[in-house]
C-alpha cells in the first residue's frame, strides 16, 4: 500500500475493521468486519487489492451463480429529488 495518503498526504494510518460497500450497476452487497488502513487525518479508507477481489469474487458468487448469501436485509431506498420536496 501507499506510504502516503493519496487524498491529503498524511503518513500515519490505522488499522480498522470496517463495513464496505460494494455495487455494480443496481446490484449492492454489504460487507461487515473489512480489513482497512484509515488515514488519521482525513479518514480516507485504503483497502488490499486481496480483499477487494475476495468480495468482488463473493458478490459474482451471489449474483451471477445463485449462490446464497450468508445474511439478506431489507433497506430503505430513496430519491434524493422526492426528499428535497418533502419538507
Amino acid at each position: 500500500m501507499n506510504d502516503k495518503c493519496n487524498i491529503c498526504g498524511n503518513e500515519e494510518f490505522k488499522h480498522v475493521s470496517t463495513q464496505y460497500i460494494y455495487q455494480r450497476n443496481d446490484s449492492l452487497m454489504v460487507v461487515q468486519d473489512v480489513p482497512a488502513l484509515v488515514c488519521t487525518s482525513c479518514g480516507e479508507k485504503l483497502y488490499h487489492i486481496r480483499t477487494l477481489k475476495q468480495i468482488e469474487g463473493r458478490f459474482d458468487a451471489i449474483y451471477q451463480h445463485g449462490q446464497p448469501p450468508a445474511q439478506q436485509v431489507l433497506i430503505p431506498l430513496e430519491s434524493w429529488n422526492m426528499l428535497k420536496h418533502a419538507s
